[in-house]
């Protein structure tokens, strides 16, 4: 990158071109930023002896352009600046006509034009191809129609116009305040530079460039000139449109430039999001100018699969659209660029509807396993890149599940005993748990279709003790809330959510009874609800999953896990703690929980607060609200009071909040 200060007159001077990146927005600044610069403009010309005035900057890069011509710089930022520079300059040279000398003829040779250049080659600023029509007239000094139906470069050029002429300006003055006193800093990327970076650095406050602006102007430039048109009609402009409509007001582009990542990564693994531009380009620069259309052709073929991820009602077939729904409700994103590469087979009739649909449940049966198993999601970007080059695809559904299965898949004994006690709920993770629940209830085959989206989620024991919940819990009901009130055996789903709210389980189960969902129909029979209710339901669901999401493992029996004991601690001893890669000498199970609890808090020193608003019968500002506190460093209680079982349970909870695995936490005990 070469950046330096330099003079309007030197940015100009010269045989030379600069291109603003094709198809991109129309020129829009207003009276506002007019009236500021030419402010800016007066002050210096009123100056006796004016001192140079930063104007801002000007990015460029050098390009190649089909068919090549003068040298051409394309504008990665100072597109609007650089315009109006060049329409004061058409307004000086309009001016200086009607007094008359070599001033007009001065602008045009040496600022505006490139004298011995044709066609697009002669100007020395090729704008948008939006603007050129209105950019070209404006350089010739023709000026047409009235002040409410002109165009923005007409209006600019009528406002300097007016400006000059009310304050009688000395326009070779003017001219020469212009090219000589605005101080610019021109940069000048070179091949290896990352223009998106340049521009971010620039830009904090600004409009945000996308990747899909710079990869839009790097097709263009290699598309020969008579191509440009009929592609960006039929290739680009549809993907444009089709993606701007996912887009927040503030991020125009960036589901292209997703779309444009994805379609990389299915091909050549990971990829940065800030590197699409330049990953892009290394791909494309080794083909031929025959080629690009042909390689821009692909993109937009695999961007009509990508459309139908991102609005599965896209998708023609019934089975694959409900699959697509599925998985973006597990909000596995990561898994599009392996999907992409599956709807590629599918649209070539490589695979069928049915074998593709399986294909989808077999990827939901791997991310849901790890979810409920609390395997971190961030391992997704290493292992859905390069796993359609791992598959055999002559046997491709077999060979998915061979491969995932390696993949930390939880096997079925650690899958259900995580079902019996993990925390589902909360965090942003409802979608993700209702989808379970909707799941277990479709399990048993309804011949009435349920609409599922008008049910919420139901917590039995509920979010909100009140005096006679507690009761009706028993002595232990702080743990038996900070251990089950999130998990799937307190989970069900209902239409009355708010009618059922916090209401005694006498009169929620009444409402239960009336039901038409099996989930419910589990409580008719069901007089109270406790600790021992709660592991009891979620041991029946747990058995329903394990038929839902069946095993990869061909050598797992659910007859295997009948009976398994939920509490694997108790009565021993732990002896050594290892988290995040080190390892603490603890002798009880109280110095495990405080030594969990000191390492989570390294990490994010929002945890206590956090934690606090989760579990406030564990974690505590006011000692008061525990009943054997322990005074932790941060001004937050623990709780210490609890059973070896109730600790492990907790502290898992804690680095499942954390994202982090079992392997990143484990207590070795006697």
């Amino acid at each position: 990158m070469n950046a330096q200060e330099t003079k309007l007159q030197f940015l100009l001077e010269g045989t030379k071109q600069y291109v603003i990146p094709l198809f991109q927005r129309e020129y829009s600044w207003g009276q506002s930023q007019w009236k500021t610069l030419f402010n800016d403009l007066l002050e210096l010309y009123n100056e006796p002896n004016p001192k140079d005035h930063f104007m801002g900057s000007i990015v460029t890069m050098p390009v190649f352009s089909r068919p090549e011509g003068v040298a051409k710089y394309s504008v990665i930022d100072g597109q609007q600046r650089l315009t109006t520079f060049f329409i004061i300059l058409s307004v000086i040279r309009d001016c200086a006509k009607e007094i008359g000398g070599k001033l007009p003829d001065i602008v045009n040779e040496l600022y505006l034009f490139n004298k011995f250049s044709e066609g697009n080659d002669y100007y020395k600023l090729l704008p948008t191809q939006g603007d050129r029509k209105n950019f070209f007239k404006t350089m010739s000094g023709s000026q047409n129609g009235t002040e409410d139906n002109l165009n923005q470069m007409s209006k600019a050029y009528n406002y300097f116009s007016k400006q000059i002429k009310i304050k009688k300006i000395d326009v070779e003055k003017l001219l020469k305040t212009l090219t000589n006193s605005l101080l610019i800093v021109s940069i000048t990327l070179n091949k290896d530079d990352n223009p998106y970076r340049i521009f971010e650095s620039l830009n904090g406050t600004g409009l945000p460039l996308a990747e899909s602006d710079l990869i839009r102007n790097y097709f263009f430039m290699r598309i020969h000139i008579n191509d440009q048109e009929n592609v960006h009609k039929n290739l680009w402009k549809p993907m444009q449109v089709s993606f701007d409509n996912f887009d927040k007001e503030n991020e125009k582009g960036k589901t292209l430039s997703d779309f444009i990542r994805h379609f990389l990564i299915k091909d050549w693994g990971q990829i940065k999001e800030k590197e699409v531009y330049s990953s892009l380009k290394e791909i494309a620069d080794r083909k031929s100018d025959d080629e690009i259309i042909l390689y821009l052709t692909d993109i937009y073929d695999c961007s009509r699969h990508y459309l139908k991820l991102l609005n599965p009602d896209l998708e023609g077939n019934s089975k694959i659209r409900e699959r697509i729904k599925r998985l973006n409700r597990l909000d596995v994103t990561t898994s599009y660029c392996f999907i992409l590469n599956l709807y590629a087979l599918y649209s070539h009739k490589k695979i069928s509807a049915d074998d593709f649909s399986e294909l989808l449940s077999i990827v939901e049966n791997f991310v849901i396993r790890r979810f409920i198993c609390g395997v971190p999601a961030n391992q997704y970007n290493k292992i859905f890149p390069t796993l359609f080059r791992s598959i055999n695809k002559d046997n491709i559904v077999k060979s998915l599940m061979e491969q995932l299965k390696d993949k930390n898949y939880p096997k079925n004994t650690k899958f259900k005993t995580q079902l019996l006690t993990l925390a589902l709920y909360g965090r942003g993770k409802d979608n993700k748990v209702k989808l379970i629940l909707e799941s277990l209830e479709s399990w048993h085959g309804h011949k009435e279709q349920i609409e599922f989206e008008k049910l919420q989620i139901e917590h039995i024991m509920p979010q909100t003790l009140t005096d006679e919940w507690q009761k009706h819990l028993g002595d232990n009901w702080e743990n038996t809330y900070d251990n089950y009130v999130h998990s799937i055996g307190n989970l069900t789903l209902t239409g009355y959510n708010p009618e059922l709210s916090n209401l005694p389980y006498r009169l929620k189960k009444k409402e239960y009874k009336n039901s038409h969902l099996e989930l419910n129909k589990y409580f008719e029979y069901i007089d109270t609800w406790n600790e021992e209710q709660i592991i009891n339901r979620a041991s029946e669901l747990a058995e329903c999953a394990l038929k839902t999401w069946p095993s990869f493992h061909s050598n797992e029996s659910e007859n295997d896990i009948t009976n398994i004991i939920v509490s694997d601690v108790t009565g021993k001893k732990p002896v050594s703690l290892f988290m995040l890669n080190e390892k603490f000498q603890v002798s009880t199970w109280k110095e495990v929980l405080i030594k969990t609890l000191e390492n989570t808090y390294i990490l994010d020193e929002q945890v206590f607060f956090i934690l606090n608003q989760e579990y406030p019968n564990r974690i505590n500002p006011n000692k008061d609200k525990l009943r054997v506190p322990y005074d932790f460093k941060n001004g937050y209680f623990v709780e210490v009071n609890q059973s070896a079982e109730s600790i492990k349970k907790f502290c898992l909870q804690i680095i499942n909040r954390f994202e982090l695995s079992e392997e990143d936490w484990k207590v070795e005990t006697i």
